[in-house]
């Protein structure tokens, strides 16, 4: 028979663990919804690089946070030690981080295991989601396979670096992503346009492949410049101060050739000039521009309208002219690259219709000209006369001791002989002289005079 002292029923003393803050196990526990909601936005290495990271530092923090509550539970228990707890999440920790934080409950309120559960569920769910989107163009996954595939492309095997890497779309029904990247070569930057796919989603493998390669467009640095080196070798770029003004026409997608324009500055005229971007060999990515052949400008062109502008003022001196527009091409005559047009000329008097002619001046040089038909013989004292006279005159054995021309007048206008007769005064360094002079038509049609010195008299 067993002997019951007074101690037996003494009441027991229960243990009181430390008491411990929420600050620990809350980051704990906020670290895996914030690296899930990161991961629906990244793939690959990226993402990867997040939940491992998550781990760690929730494994830890919840060690942490076991150190302090200690071992001994409120009911005395010896519970696991934190060592084991963060080997046990390192190495299985979608299962152990939930029991850390039910282990928690057993030292101090609030329970807090049914947010761990749901917590983890989300990070789980984040991570499969993640490892099974395509990866983004710019991941470092996509751009090593890139780098491979072109290297072993021979259109740019030879670039010295490879950078710029941006997705331009995703499209999420098809699961294709559209990236581009540039391609450093000698003899230039090539934009590279590629595609990354799944080869096999079940393994989440994908597979990067170049997209089709496009012509550059006609306004493209790289076109402008081999333009600019084509131009040199004709007799327009010779004389071209500078080219610029460059756009596209059209695309020819079936034949695969775009048409363009630019405008080339000569020191007399801006030509237009056309040209053709088109494959000299698509396998190798290399392109060629060659010149259309030069075609008069149109009626309604820039060059036309600045040129029109001046013969007309030229031809219609005393005429008050407020403005000139309305400018539209009757027709083309290809045959004999002539073009017919028409504008409107806006007189204090009225609006007067002034038909003109487009047609080539020199077309081996691109140069051109404008000419109003049955334009009237220019006048003794219009200044395209005048600067010719002066030139004569200046060259001529009086020409070094001439210090002045002035006084030009028209003596007479033979309408018959269609014939001016025009005089104007020298002056020497010792005497003036009276030189008489002759305009006429060299070639009506084309609008080419002539002046002729008929002599002079003290």
């Amino acid at each position: 028979m067993t002997e019951l002292s007074d101690s037996d029923f003494l009441p027991q003393e229960t243990i009181s663990p430390p008491r411990v803050g929420l600050g620990l196990v809350s980051v704990a526990l906020l670290l895996p919804v914030v690296a899930g909601v990161l991961m629906c936005f990244t793939t690959g290495w990226v993402a990867f690089a997040i939940a491992a990271a998550t781990v760690v530092v929730t494994a830890l923090l919840m060690a942490l946070d076991a150190n302090r509550l200690g071992r001994l539970d409120r009911s005395g228990r010896e519970r696991e030690s934190p060592f084991l707890l963060l080997a046990g999440m390192l190495l299985l920790w979608i299962v152990v981080f939930p029991l850390a934080v039910f282990r928690r409950s057993a030292f101090t309120k609030p329970n807090l295991g049914l947010v761990a559960l749901l917590v983890t569920v989300f990070f789980l769910v984040a991570s499969l989601l993640s490892a099974t989107q395509l990866p983004a163009c710019t991941s470092p996954e996509v751009v090593q396979v890139l780098d491979q595939v072109l290297r072993s492309t021979s259109a740019v095997a030879a670039a010295k670096t490879i950078d710029g890497h941006r997705e331009l779309r995703f499209d999420r029904a098809a699961q294709i992503r559209y990236g581009e990247c540039v391609a450093h070569l000698d003899t230039g930057d090539v934009p590279v346009q590629f595609l990354v796919e799944w080869q096999d989603r079940n393994t989440a493998r994908f597979q990067v492949r170049l997209a089709e390669v496009e012509l550059p467009l006609c306004d493209s640095l790289m076109v402008k410049q081999l333009l600019e080196q084509v131009i040199g070798q004709t007799p327009v770029g010779a004389t071209a101060r500078s080219i610029d003004g460059h756009r596209e026409l059209k695309y020819d997608r079936i034949a695969d050739v775009r048409h363009g324009e630019c405008i080339a500055h000569l020191e007399s005229q801006d030509v237009p000039v056309q040209f053709f971007v088109e494959w000299q060999d698509r396998n190798k990515s290399q392109f060629q521009v060659r010149l259309a052949e030069l075609e008069l400008p149109a009626c309604d062109s820039q060059p036309i309208m600045n040129l029109l502008e001046q013969v007309i003022r030229q031809n219609m001196q005393g005429a008050a002219i407020q403005s000139i527009d309305g400018h539209r091409e009757l027709k083309h005559d290809s045959a004999a690259a002539v073009r017919h047009g028409e504008c409107i000329a806006h007189l204090d008097s009225g609006d007067v219709a002034v038909p003109f002619v487009v047609e080539w001046q020199d077309r081996s040089k691109g140069l051109f000209q404008v000419r109003l038909p049955g334009q009237p013989l220019p006048a003794c004292d219009n200044p395209a006369v005048v600067q010719i006279l002066e030139q004569f005159i200046r060259k001529s054995a009086v020409g070094a001791k001439t210090r002045s021309i002035a006084g030009y007048r028209e003596v007479n206008f033979d309408k018959q002989a269609n014939v001016r007769l025009g005089e104007c005064t020298v002056e020497l360094d010792d005497r003036n002289l009276t030189v008489k002079y002759r305009v006429e038509w060299q070639n009506e049609e084309k609008g080419q005079f002539q002046v002729r010195i008929l002599g002079s008299t003290e």
